[in-house]
């Protein structure tokens, strides 16, 4: 609920997560799936048209861990 609106492309999607963790023990695919399944709710699209993910992760002091992500179109036919 409390993320922004945002326009979601037409067609084939990319997106890009950067997920902030606090432990270097995080594994950098845990919250994928679950923030995937929050987006697609929230902005009303399915994820079988995601065709292409990237995912990094940073490590930052406790409190500032933090969740970004951007939607484009895919680059790809």
């Amino acid at each position: 609920m409390l993320l922004r609106p945002i326009e979601i492309p037409k067609g084939k999607l990319r997106i890009d997560y950067i997920f902030w963790f606090s432990s270097k023990q995080s594994d950098i695919d845990n919250p994928t799936k679950l923030i995937q399944d929050i987006i697609c709710k929230k902005y009303g699209f399915n994820d079988k048209m995601i065709y292409e993910i990237t995912i990094q992760k940073k490590i930052v002091p406790r409190g500032k861990e933090f969740i970004g992500f951007q939607i484009s179109k895919c680059s790809k036919n």
